[in-house]
């Protein structure tokens, strides 16, 4: 369900997405929820910050959400362009430097799309850019979860995520601001480039088993030899894998670490 302190600051009028700042006040703002097409109410008052509210008086859950997914869409396609973040390869520990593929750049769109299924997810906005394409999923109360992430893999699509989940009262000149240009609030949750440099650092590296031995999660014959036990080298996954410059990937459940500490 929608987060109630959020407020519903964009609307449809004419079939055209419309800021707060830009309806008259009350139902002669003549504007309906994107979601459910109710008629709204503009209440633009002295003291709670201006909103849309739906004439019935009950909450609708997508409203917010739609409302600004078009707007994304609106701002995007009239400025014909944007800039996509830096695209970094990040290891799994942070003793690891990340290494910088490509510097935060300005990309130009011909084409946006929202809420177009592609096989079986169905992201907020497709955006076109010459023969490429990446996804765009504005985060307001549903950020994308490891099952949509792991769908988003397997397609190959670079994605990106802006987070608005605590910016619901932005204008609309930020809301530009904020989905046009660099930012923390955009950021690659999947990138092309990225998972292309991390498997040629695989495809060097060892897979090295982990064995649980009570609480602990252990890597026997480890490179570094990190510890030892009866003359046989390992290392705790925790304490001395996460530190350890030679890790290249490691995920929390997964029974196995990939290593470059043969080769160091």
């Amino acid at each position: 369900m929608s987060d109630v302190s959020l407020k519903l600051t964009y609307a449809l009028k004419d079939s055209v997405i419309t800021h707060i700042s830009k309806a008259e006040s009350g139902l002669a703002c003549g504007c309906v929820c994107p979601a459910c097409g109710e008629k709204l109410i503009a209440k633009k008052g002295n003291i709670v910050k201006h909103h849309f509210a739906h004439a019935s008086g009950e909450n609708c859950e997508y409203g917010i959400e739609t409302a600004l997914h078009l707007a994304a869409k609106e701002i995007i396609a009239s400025a014909k362009e944007m800039m996509i973040p830096k695209v970094e390869l990040k290891f799994s520990n942070s003793y690891k430097e990340n290494v910088l593929i490509h510097e935060s750049t300005k990309v130009k769109i011909d084409r946006v799309e929202v809420e177009k299924r592609i096989d079986d997810i169905i992201p907020d906005l497709v955006v076109y850019s010459g023969e490429k394409k990446f996804l765009l999923e504005i985060f307001v109360t549903h950020a994308i979860n490891d099952r949509k992430l792991e769908k988003i893999k397997k397609m190959g699509i670079s994605t990106i995520e802006i987070d608005l989940s605590d910016v619901d009262d932005l204008s609309d000149a930020e809301l530009t601001t904020v989905i046009l240009n660099d930012n923390a609030k955009k950021v690659w949750k999947f990138n092309r480039v990225e998972e292309a440099l991390l498997q040629k650092y695989i495809a060097n590296s060892e897979k090295l088993w982990i064995t649980r031995r009570g609480l602990a999660l252990h890597v026997d014959k480890c490179p570094k030899k990190m510890r030892s036990c009866r003359g046989k080298a390992y290392a705790n996954v925790v304490d001395d894998c996460l530190a350890c410059e030679s890790l290249v990937s490691w995920k929390d459940g997964c029974n196995y670490v990939f290593c470059i500490g043969k080769h160091d």
